[in-house]
């Protein structure tokens, strides 16, 4: 998924309403900030963004409207790390941190996100992907012996 990602020209962001209107609202929608809080509660969104080219992204919270943002503003308005994710978005741009930093970073920011596991080592192999380690996967691994890996 990391090489597909990083071979892409641009990123496109689809964050749909999360919430299904109220029964005494029918109108109600998500304001643009909370349809992309919940599209960023899941941990693909981390290495989507992260490894995707430039500086910007295009988001999309309506069908017909769609906005171009930088990668730092979509961090802190999608995540609630922002801090963390932040430091991971400029450590790909321009600002470099250690291979021990980056581990540690990138693990708290996925520790913070939601993740329907097919597998045990599922977000240890997210983290492989922005390390560009590419592993075998063993459905038999648990999260600390793919991490360990």
């Amino acid at each position: 998924m990391s090489d597909i990602i990083r071979a892409a020209e641009h990123l496109i962001v689809i964050a749909r309403d999360t919430v299904p209107a109220r029964a005494d609202n029918l109108n109600s929608t998500n304001t643009q900030t909370e349809a992309l809080q919940g599209w960023g509660q899941r941990v693909w969104t981390l290495p989507e963004v992260i490894l995707s080219k430039g500086d910007y992204v295009t988001i999309a919270t309506k069908l017909d409207q769609g906005s171009r943002i930088s990668k730092i503003r979509l961090a802190e308005m999608a995540w609630p790390d922002a801090g963390c994710s932040r430091q991971l978005v400029e450590h790909f741009d321009n600002l470099p941190l250690s291979r021990l930093e980056l581990v540690s970073v990138a693990m708290k920011c996925l520790d913070n996100r939601q993740l329907q596991c097919k597998y045990k080592g599922d977000r240890s192999y997210a983290l492989m992907g922005l390390l560009r380690v590419r592993p075998r996967i063993d459905t038999t691994d648990s999260s600390f012996q793919a991490f360990a890996r």
